[in-house]
């Protein structure tokens, strides 16, 4: 619900810089300005605007440059091949497919959690 209300309710931000470095991107600019009108489209916060309720409908979506290269009816077929390694992981525990995170990022995200465990009212938990 939260990011719905944030669709709603905020303009979609890119990270500081983000104009500057698609500009000047060496490596598939045109990926970078794609991306941004996909999620752009996805994001509106006038539903009649929105990829996908618009009209158009799922067209727009399906048209996007940002899937030009993507063969949709081998998709929907499931016949299209992974584009990328499908990671092998070991045990349920096994983190080797991730980037470490540091101590200190490690703390602050534990920090959070705490903080937001303890926002919630103890009959919440009954359940648990």
């Amino acid at each position: 619900m939260k990011i719905c209300r944030k669709i709603l309710e905020q303009p979609v931000s890119f990270p500081a810089g983000w104009q500057r470095e698609r500009q000047h991107a060496t490596a598939q600019p045109a990926l970078k300005q794609a991306a941004e009108a996909l999620i752009r489209g996805l994001t509106h916060p006038r539903s009649a605007r929105r990829w996908g309720t618009s009209a158009g409908g799922i067209g727009k979506i399906i048209n996007a440059p940002f899937f030009a290269d993507l063969d949709w009816d081998q998709l929907l077929a499931r016949t299209i091949k992974c584009p990328g390694k499908i990671p092998e992981v070991k045990n349920p525990l096994d983190t080797s497919n991730f980037e470490p995170i540091s101590a200190a990022d490690e703390q602050e995200f534990m920090t959070e959690c705490a903080g937001a465990a303890s926002s919630v009212p103890e009959s919440e938990w009954a359940d648990f």
